[in-house]
């Protein structure tokens, strides 16, 4: 489930981005650095098996 809200909310955001004349993958970087900062967001981890 968490995986197709980072599917659907890049897809969308690179849709915005191109309406807006802007590269999308910065704009993704951009939105991925400041959504960073926000407090209270769960920490995602990434378990080897």
């Amino acid at each position: 489930m968490q995986l197709l809200l980072v599917v659907v909310g890049a897809i969308a955001v690179t849709a915005v981005a191109n309406r807006k004349g802007l590269q999308p993958s910065l704009v993704v970087v951009m939105l991925a650095a400041a959504i960073s900062f926000v407090p209270g967001l769960p920490r995602l981890s990434c378990r080897r098996r």
